[in-house]
C-alpha cells in the first residue's frame, strides 16, 4: 500500500522553524529470518531530529540530564539501572518496526517512551494505526512529548502532503495504564519497549512477559532488546519469537533487538515449549510464580 515514508523537506523545514521558536544469552532464531538492516525513511528522521537532536545530541543528553533530576524527585528510593534514560537508534527502531509487520488499525505502543521520539516516529510513518500510544513514568519527559505533540499536530494539519497517526501520551506506571488501553478495542497492538535495563532474571523479562501477556490482545506483537520474553509454564499465556536482529546502537555501541508474537493464552502447557524462542530453548518456558518469588516484580515503564 501506499506508504508516506518521506514527508517533504518543506514539512522538515515548518517544524524546524516552529522549535527554534520555542546478551548474556547467543540469538536463536524463530520462524522469520530477519531482513536486512534497514533505515529510517529521511524524511521522517529529518522531522525527529529537528524535533528533539539526534540520540547523540547535545539535546539529547540535556534530557537524560532531566531523567536524573526527576528521578531523585520522584524515586529517591530507587536503586539499580531501571530508570536508565537513553534513546533508541532510529534506524534499528525501524528495522524492528518493519519485522513486526505493522497492519492498518493496529495500535503501536513505545512502553517507556521518553520524551515521544519514537511514537512520533512510527505515527508518521504511513502505517495508517489506529493510534500511537507513549506511556512514561517520569513526568517531565511526558511533559516534553505533550509539549512536542502540541507543536507538530497543526504542522501536519497545515502540510497537503504530510500526514500522522492520532498520537496520545500517558504518563504513570504501565503496568496500571496498559491493560484499560488494551480493553478499549480488539485491536492488535505493536509494542516496543527499550528492555536493555529493564529488571529481569538473567535475560528473561518474566513480569514484563506476564503483565503484556494477560494484557495485550493475540496476535499482537512485541519488540524487545536484549532481553527476551518468556511464555509461562502452564500455557496461561504464549508467545512466539519471529526474528531477531543485531544493530549498532549509540547507547550501548551494540544491541539484539527481538520481535514476538502473542499466540494464545490457556494453551496446553506444552505449547508454550513449542512456541517460545522459535521451540529451540525449552527453559525459556519459565514458571511465573518461581519468577515472582525470586523479588523480580517491576513497574512496567522500562525508560531508556
Amino acid at each position: 500500500r501506499p506508504r508516506a515514508h518521506n514527508p517533504p523537506r518543506s514539512a522538515a523545514r515548518a517544524c524546524m522553524s516552529a522549535n527554534d521558536a520555542s546478551r548474556e544469552m547467543p540469538p536463536v532464531t524463530g520462524d522469520h529470518l530477519p531482513p536486512c538492516h534497514l533505515k529510517m525513511p529521511p524524511g521522517i528522521k529529518e522531522v525527529i531530529e529537528t524535533l528533539f537532536g539526534s540520540e547523540r545530541s547535545d539535546r539529547a543528553f540535556a534530557r537524560q540530564r532531566m531523567s536524573f533530576v526527576e528521578k531523585d524527585r520522584s524515586f529517591p528510593d530507587e536503586h539499580g539501572n531501571r530508570l536508565t534514560y537513553g534513546e533508541f537508534d532510529p534506524d534499528f527502531f525501524w528495522t524492528l518496526l518493519e519485522m513486526a509487520k505493522p497492519r492498518p488499525g493496529e495500535t503501536f505502543c513505545d512502553l517507556g517512551s521518553g520524551c515521544g521520539r519514537l511514537v512520533f516516529a512510527a505515527a508518521l510513518g504511513g502505517f495508517a494505526f489506529r493510534r500511537a500510544v507513549g506511556i512514561e513514568l517520569l513526568e517531565n519527559l511526558h511533559d516534553v512529548a505533550e509539549d512536542t505533540r502540541a507543536l507538530l499536530e497543526p504542522l501536519v494539519k497545515e502540510a497537503d502532503d504530510l500526514s500522522m497517526d492520532p498520537c496520545e501520551f500517558h504518563a504513570g506506571d504501565g503496568e496500571g495504564i496498559l491493560p484499560g488501553l488494551a480493553r478499549e478495542s480488539d485491536a492488535t497492538w505493536v509494542l516496543f519497549s527499550y528492555t536493555t535495563c529493564m529488571t529481569s532474571i538473567g535475560p528473561y523479562l518474566c513480569q514484563l512477559s506476564d503483565s503484556l501477556g494477560m494484557s495485550l490482545p493475540i496476535g499482537s506483537r512485541v519488540i524487545t532488546t536484549d532481553k527476551r520474553l518468556v511464555s509461562d509454564d502452564t500455557g496461561r499465556w504464549v508467545f512466539k519469537e519471529l526474528g531477531f536482529v543485531d544493530m549498532p546502537n549509540y547507547n550501548t555501541h551494540s544491541s539484539t533487538g527481538y520481535v514476538y508474537e502473542l499466540v494464545g493464552r490457556d494453551m496446553p502447557p506444552e505449547a508454550a515449549v513449542s512456541t517460545s524462542l522459535g521451540g529451540l530453548m525449552p527453559g525459556a518456558a519459565v514458571n511465573r510464580r518461581m519468577a515472582l518469588h525470586t523479588g523480580c516484580a517491576i513497574a512496567l515503564s522500562p525508560l531508556a
